[in-house]
């Protein structure tokens, strides 16, 4: 079933030339309820409103892994992760809580972590050699 999903899936950022783009994320426009349902039928092995999810949340996810990790083929990369998680998970999201978008940013992925423990790391030095001065 993941290969399936993989195949249907669109380009995580939307671009044609599969090019990783800054565009900005277009705003969700579904309510949570449908977004929940669609979650819901996933859970059930409903590949289509599981890819309908996607288009309606890709923009937002791309966006935080972009802020997160600082690159765009690391964030496309961690993006595909997020969704591949998502995909084997999305029974959990109803009992979790939180808004179907919620929980989807706070899915675990340890794609693009090894960037994240540069970054910061980079941010430390920076903020300890201006300490010093």
């Amino acid at each position: 079933m993941t290969a399936e999903l993989l195949d249907a899936a669109p380009d995580p950022i939307g671009c044609d030339d599969g090019q990783p783009s800054a565009r900005p994320a277009r705003p969700i426009r579904e309510s949570n309820a449908v977004l929940s349902d669609m979650l819901v039928s996933a859970a059930a092995g409903d590949v289509e409103a599981f890819m309908h999810f996607y288009d309606a949340s890709c923009g937002s996810v791309h966006r935080l892994e972009v802020c997160r990790l600082g690159d765009l083929a690391a964030a496309g990369e961690a993006t595909v992760a997020r969704y591949l998680t998502a995909w084997q998970r999305a029974r959990e999201c109803p009992t979790s809580g939180l808004s179907p978008v919620a929980w989807l940013l706070t899915l675990p992925t340890e794609q693009g972590r090894p960037q994240v423990v540069e970054k910061e790391k980079q941010v430390h030095d920076v903020n300890e050699g201006a300490a010093r001065e």
